[in-house]
């Protein structure tokens, strides 16, 4: 008893000498038959016999154990290493977004679920805007303000800049550019057989479909999209066309091949089995093959009408990330660098050689951590991507609603990032106090990647089975006109806000009840589109979806009280 005593003693002081950076050596006893193990100053070993916690045992074998809580220290040094930096490139002073409802003219009868009440909300028009005269402006080729005056440098391809204290992407000709997009671009939303059928009945073909959906949905000043790839190829070869963004998958295609990514869950997410795996060394050589792999295909890289990549599509990241991490379960070998991370997270930060989970429900790292897991995913993932494509603007991972309440996934974020991406959902009129923090927090732009809201008349005189499913996240509405008065609302708090670069309307197209390769999706995404699944547009809606896109650069203007 008195000699197992002693050589866990000397395992202890070795780990507390090595974090000094002395070469210590285990005592034989410590490691069993492999003995006289020396250890440099980053090299961390598992204590013999812990089941559980810092440094604990997780393979069976010495050296596996080794090697993960030796990457584990390592990747905490280098994170470590940049937090101020971090920090210091986040802290940027925005002029705060003015939440009051002055112009807040009418009232929008509208519900979320079922379960909640059915209220009216105030809502903010363009033509209840105090002292704004719409104006007609003059668009480039790529939907940029032509606008000589803030011309800046013309690269011929997109940057970002920011100009007298607003963020504005800069398109290929140097002219300023406000996203005012549409998500899902398709002819064919979530494989719905139905919707391929009206389009080749009304158009012939698909290219002549992307033709006719450029020209047309260029009328509403619609200036961006996100690729769905079945149509990516006939609406990129279209004269005329409009900017595009794209998305990776780095977070999801790992977790599908390592085994931790829910292939039966009932939505478009990531949803996650285990937490994200971002801490294994593998991570790194998978997301490079990704990126080199996805980065040919696409052959972007020389299209000036391409935006830039999101890295990923709403990642869990909600705010009991920690504990998820120091409670995994070891015996799955798929959680032990994720595991190692964590509880050598918590004892560095506590400065505590065997921290304890309790300390880690009430040490207050809960964020922080998130910060460290994010710092990890975009580091690896923002490398891989310059690696293929130097010139690509990196748009953040469409984040959830957890996001925007955090202070450290946002600054690894903009660290790391081009642009933040949000789906942002819930809100009638984006949360100003949420905008302000994240212009505290991060000197970027950020985009609005998914936001929408359904209307009850879409039900009439469409493709049987139109439902208004009620899916808590976006409001179910009366009228087209509803619709188009929630639109204005919401971009209109968006354009007041200084580091908001644009927004993408989810979506293009209707989903068809029934039809296509997901029942979920079909089921509960009908009624949001611009256009009917007969791939008819919203008239009403789409008016006021055009007034306020035709005006966004000079309401960008009138909120910063230029004009």
């Amino acid at each position: 008893m008195k000699k197992t005593l002693i050589c866990l003693a000397l395992v202890v002081l070795t780990v507390l000498s090595t974090a000094c950076g002395a070469v210590v050596t285990y005592a034989p006893e410590a490691v069993g038959d492999l003995s006289a193990l020396t250890l440099t100053s980053n090299e961390v070993r598992a204590i013999p016999g812990k089941t559980v916690g810092y440094l604990c045992e997780l393979t069976g074998n010495a050296e596996k154990d080794a090697a993960i809580w030796t990457n584990a220290d390592k990747l905490y040094n280098e994170w470590k290493a940049r937090e101020a930096e971090i920090i210091a490139a986040g802290d940027a002073f925005i002029t705060p977004v003015n939440a009051s409802e002055a112009d807040f003219k009418s009232s929008i009868y509208g519900k979320y679920s079922s379960g909640t009440m059915s209220k009216y909300y105030k809502t903010r028009t363009l033509s209840s805007l105090s002292n704004y005269t719409p104006k007609t402006t003059e668009f480039d080729e790529y939907g940029g303000w032509k606008n000589d005056a803030m011309r800046q440098e013309a690269t011929g391809h997109f940057y970002t800049k920011k100009i007298d204290g607003r963020w504005w992407f800069i398109d290929p000709l140097g002219y300023p550019y406000i996203m005012s997009g549409m998500a899902g671009m398709t002819y064919q939303y979530a494989g719905s057989n139905y919707q391929k059928e009206v389009i080749l009945k009304k158009y012939g073909d698909y290219e002549k479909w992307a033709i006719a959906a450029t020209l047309e949905i260029k009328e509403f000043n619609v200036n961006a999209r996100s690729v769905i790839d079945n149509a990516n190829p006939y609406l990129r070869d279209v004269q005329g066309k409009i900017p595009y963004i794209d998305k990776l998958n780095f977070v999801q295609a790992y977790e599908t091949y390592i085994g931790g990514y829910d292939t039966s869950a009932k939505s478009g997410s990531t949803i996650l089995l285990y937490g994200m795996h971002v801490f294994d060394p593998r991570f790194e050589s998978y997301s490079d093959e990704v990126a080199k792999s996805k980065i040919a295909k696409d052959a972007y890289h020389d299209d000036p009408y391409f935006i830039g990549y999101a890295t990923d599509n709403e990642i869990p990241v909600n705010s009991s990330m920690f504990t998820q991490f120091l409670a995994f379960d070891t015996k799955d070998a798929i959680n032990h660098h994720s595991y190692a991370a964590a509880w050598t997270f918590l004892a560095k930060e506590l400065n505590k050689e065997d921290p304890t989970y309790v300390e880690g429900l009430t040490a207050g790292l809960n964020d922080k951590f998130r910060g460290f897991v994010y710092d990890r995913y975009f580091s690896v993932a923002t490398t891989a991507i310059r690696k293929y494509a130097p010139d690509t603007l990196i748009l953040g991972s469409r984040a959830l609603n957890e996001q925007r309440e955090s202070e450290w996934l946002n600054r690894a974020s903009a660290y790391w990032c081009d642009v933040l991406s949000f789906n942002w959902y819930v809100d009638w009129t984006p949360d100003a106090n949420a905008l302000n923090n994240i212009s505290k927090w991060t000197d970027k732009p950020l985009i609005i990647t998914e936001f929408f809201a359904k209307g009850e008349d879409a039900c009439v005189g469409v493709a049987a089975g139109m439902t208004n499913n009620l899916n808590t996240i976006s409001p179910v509405v009366n009228t087209q006109a509803d619709r188009g008065k929630f639109y204005q609302n919401y971009t209109l708090r968006l354009l007041s806000c200084k580091n908001v670069a644009g927004w993408l309307w989810f979506m293009y197209t209707e989903a068809t009840p029934g039809d296509g390769n997901s029942k979920y999706m079909n089921d509960t995404y009908s009624n949001m589109g611009l256009y009917s699944n007969d791939h008819e547009p919203f008239t009403v809606f789409a008016e006021y979806v055009t007034e306020l896109n035709q005006n966004k650069y000079n309401l960008a203007m009138f909120f910063d009280g230029k004009k």
